[in-house]
């Protein structure tokens, strides 16, 4: 994962100029929403999941709307990703900085996918 998102960060800004001047903050929420809609996807056509969520699917759109504000409400990141360019390599090559985003990425997910999950759940039925 570290080595994916060091990737992201170096290519991203290549593909326009304002994207140029992105802080890290920025960089990293272009790579969840690119990211969310495959993970919503996989979710959805999983072959253990599909038959109950064949009623009712994931919604993607809703689902990185939410994942997208609530990985966006930590502040901390915020503040550890506003810096130089140099810095940032630095810090997206640490051990905690993939720890403590991994851990931040699963909390914003699994937060969004529960009220969706209960959603599919009431429209599924256990049994045909």
């Amino acid at each position: 994962m570290q080595r994916f998102i060091l990737c992201l960060l170096l290519t991203a800004p290549v593909f326009s100029a304002r994207a140029q001047s992105a802080s890290g903050s920025d960089r990293i929420r272009r790579f969840v929403q690119g990211a969310c809609p495959s993970y919503a996807a996989k979710l959805n056509s999983d072959p253990i999941l599909a038959d109950a969520l064949k009623s009712r699917e994931i919604s993607s759109e809703a689902l990185c709307r939410c994942i997208d504000e609530k990985f966006s409400e930590d502040k901390k990141l915020e503040i550890a990703l506003d810096v130089d360019e140099a810095t940032l390599m630095q810090l997206v090559k640490s051990k905690q900085f993939e720890s403590y985003t991994m851990l931040r990425l699963m909390h914003s997910g699994m937060t969004c996918l529960a009220p969706q999950l209960e959603s599919a759940l009431d429209a599924a039925k256990p049994s045909d």
